[in-house]
């Protein structure tokens, strides 16, 4: 998610909205892996 892609999609650049698109991301299993606390990382590869 980028500035570029949020203001294309018309939605304001927010945590919420930001936890929503790699909670996506997580559950897809691509680029990120969920951490403890509710917390992201990137995948290797």
């Amino acid at each position: 998610m980028t500035l570029r892609g949020a203001a294309l999609h018309k939605e304001p650049l927010t945590p919420g909205t930001l936890k929503k698109k790699m909670d996506v991301r997580v559950a897809f299993g691509r680029y990120f892996k969920s951490c403890d606390e509710g917390r992201y990382a990137r995948r290797v590869g």
